[in-house]
């Protein structure tokens, strides 16, 4: 229930700041909110317009926080379809941000207001959709984003976001990769 009512209230704040709220316009790809460290509730907003931060700790009178149009590693005029954001060992709140194409691009959104292009994420081996995108935190203070298509898919170290690293690739046996585990 409350996913749907948040859902609900970014809907309304896009709109409210001059965004498209439907989805089938070709407006919102994703959501992800995090809590910024002056301990405001943010959405990150993911469309064709690019990136916006939505201001929701007032879920009555959500607001426009900021805005990003260029993704690093991800075309102008392509939408975004996924997002993840995750507070950064040393405090950032970093956000991963997808496409429909498997392309992928990391920004610093500790300063809601101005979102920073960080780094772009290492391209998979072709053009394949990404499916499904997951952050964690590993051992050692490490962040790691695990990025799935139908294909396979790739464990990436963004701890330092303007220098991804992938770590480890997965295929199925309906991939080149045959089903087995490698590291780059």
């Amino acid at each position: 229930m409350w996913h749907l009512a948040a859902l609900t209230v970014v809907a309304a704040a896009v709109a409210a700041s001059g965004g498209q709220a439907s989805h089938a316009a070709g407006g919102i790809g994703d959501i992800s909110a995090f809590v910024s460290p002056d301990g405001r509730v943010l959405a990150l907003v993911g469309s064709g317009d690019g990136i916006q931060v939505i201001d929701v700790t007032n879920p009555y009178a959500p607001g426009p926080a900021g805005s990003i149009r260029e993704v690093p590693g991800i075309p102008a005029d392509e939408s975004i379809r996924w997002i993840a954001t995750v507070p950064m060992p040393d405090g950032r709140v970093v956000a991963l941000a997808a496409d429909g194409a498997g392309r992928a691009g990391i920004l610093d959104v500790t300063d809601p207001a101005r979102p920073v292009p960080t780094g772009a994420v290492p391209p998979a081996g072709g053009a394949e959709p990404i499916r499904e995108m997951a952050v964690f935190e590993a051992p050692g203070g490490h962040v790691h984003v695990l990025l799935a298509w139908e294909g396979g898919s790739r464990v990436i170290n963004v701890t330092n976001p303007a220098d991804p690293v992938v770590i480890a690739i997965f295929g199925n046996a309906a991939t080149p990769e045959g089903g087995t585990v490698r590291t780059p």
